[in-house]
């Protein structure tokens, strides 16, 4: 990708495709930063710039990228304790990330599907399982008949009290038969 020559350095770029017009500027946004560098002889190091022991967190990059996006002040207090309290939680990282997708209503309901434009806008986005409603994250996985009837059937099992709650952010906890329902 880049030559040193006497006359200094040259790039050359070669891509798979052409590129598109937005990536253009980033092309010249990257050869902008790259005429801005300090070359040295020594070794190249890996270095994560946004972390101050020099190692790479997908805390740091994710609170970068949520910075950069202005989606930051999107969530409030109690959707963020939400967040935190998912992250951290012991549960397998595929289910705390389908948890994360299904909060931040990212997982493949009808509706979102309409938005992306995958199903045509005349296409059903009622829901699947009842047909009773339109098909989204809440409806899906809270309100939806059938979806209630695992709840409930889960929460006999472990012998507790369900209360359907009003949102994906409401969660509970249960202690032997008793249900207590907390906000974030």
């Amino acid at each position: 990708m880049g030559v040193v020559s006497e006359e200094g350095r040259e790039w050359s770029f070669r891509w798979r495709r052409h590129i598109f017009v937005w990536e253009e500027e980033l092309l010249v946004s990257l050869m902008e930063d790259l005429e801005r560098m300090t070359w040295s002889p020594s070794e190249d190091v890996w270095r994560w710039n946004l972390e101050e022991n020099g190692v790479f967190s997908v805390k740091s990059a994710y609170e970068n990228l949520v910075a950069l996006s202005g989606t930051a002040n999107l969530w409030g207090v109690e959707e963020l304790r939400v967040f935190e309290k998912l992250w951290k939680s012991p549960t397998p990282s595929k289910v705390v990330a389908f948890a994360w997708k299904v909060l931040l209503n990212c997982v493949p309901t009808k509706a979102n599907l309409v938005l992306r434009n995958v199903l045509h806008p005349e296409d059903s986005i009622l829901c699947v399982m009842c047909n009773g409603a339109e098909e989204t994250s809440s409806h899906l996985f809270l309100h939806c008949n059938v979806a209630m009837g695992v709840w409930s059937r889960l929460m006999y099992c472990v012998d507790c009290h369900f209360i359907t709650p009003p949102n994906l952010f409401v969660h509970w906890e249960c202690w032997s038969g008793r249900v207590v329902i907390r906000i974030g």
